[in-house]
């Protein structure tokens, strides 16, 4: 995920936010890059989960990416890893 896609991740992450899902998993598996953007876009998401009342589980995470969550206080229980 990088800053081409962010726009498209964030536009799509809002529907069922919207529809007041409240349990809502994203598959990282086909995700092979990230960049500052989409660390962002991924914070973000969990911010307006939690905010919404809503549980964000990160599924097939990378294991570069699971250490950059983990140093940036995202990783584990706060972004369901």
């Amino acid at each position: 995920m990088y800053y081409v896609t962010a726009p498209v991740f964030c536009t799509r992450f809002k529907e069922p936010i919207t529809r007041g899902d409240r349990f809502i998993v994203l598959d990282l598996s086909g995700v092979s890059f990230r960049d500052s953007a989409g660390l962002n876009v991924l914070l973000g998401a969990w911010r307006q989960a939690k905010a919404s009342r809503a549980e964000l589980v990160l599924a097939c995470v990378s294991e570069p990416l699971r250490r950059i969550l983990e140093m940036t206080r995202g990783g584990s229980a706060s972004a369901g890893l």
